[in-house]
């Protein structure tokens, strides 16, 4: 993550915060994975750990100020803002380019298939753990056009694989919590089969 950046801006810079796996193997053998290493680094008051996480950039949430809007100018797409936090100095993630071709509406869903079922075999391969792919319209102004269902973007998908790692539990009981606005919210208890 860059000390300063080069331009004023006044937005959001969303990630993801993770331990690489050599990192992992290295220096977190007490943790059952790198994501839970990572979680537990960053939610530390003494900051121990912390040193060892490595933050991927991949949404810019602008400012409504003149000054970053007008440096803001050409970041119309999700390619563009990705680009401009790379030229910030964070790490972005890596990510592929799918294109809609209108004659063969079918082929932009067989290329998103073929990228996640390539990206699952090479998961192994990659510095750090990960569960999936995002989908994303390329551009904010259809984004935008599509709105927003449950607090997530309509133009955003999460393609997820099957967890590596799989344990049973069985239900050994069922509540009702209260939270503060009088939401009621089912929980189960678990018990490690």
């Amino acid at each position: 993550v860059p000390v300063t950046l080069p331009t004023p801006l006044t937005c959001q810079i969303i990630g993801e915060a993770v331990i690489l796996k050599k990192t992992f193997a290295k220096y977190f053998q007490e943790f059952s994975n790198a994501r839970n290493a990572a979680a537990g680094a960053a939610r530390r008051i003494d900051t121990d750990g912390a040193d060892h996480l490595r933050f991927y950039a991949f949404t810019l949430v602008p400012g409504d100020d003149a000054v970053t809007k007008k440096a803001l100018t050409n970041v119309t797409t999700e390619f563009a803002a990705l680009a401009y936090l790379q030229d910030l100095g964070f790490d972005i993630p890596p990510f592929k380019v799918v294109k809609a071709r209108k004659d063969l509406p079918n082929a932009v869903a067989q290329q998103l298939l073929d990228i996640w079922r390539h990206a699952l075999t090479e998961r192994a391969k990659m510095p750090f753990d990960v569960d999936g792919h995002v989908v994303k319209v390329n551009s904010f102004m259809k984004t935008e056009a599509l709105g927003i269902s449950n607090q997530c973007p309509v133009a955003h998908r999460a393609m997820k694989w099957r967890g590596q790692q799989i344990a049973e539990a069985v239900i050994t009981g069922l509540f009702v919590s209260v939270g503060r606005s009088g939401k009621l919210t089912p929980v189960a208890v678990f018990s490690p089969t």
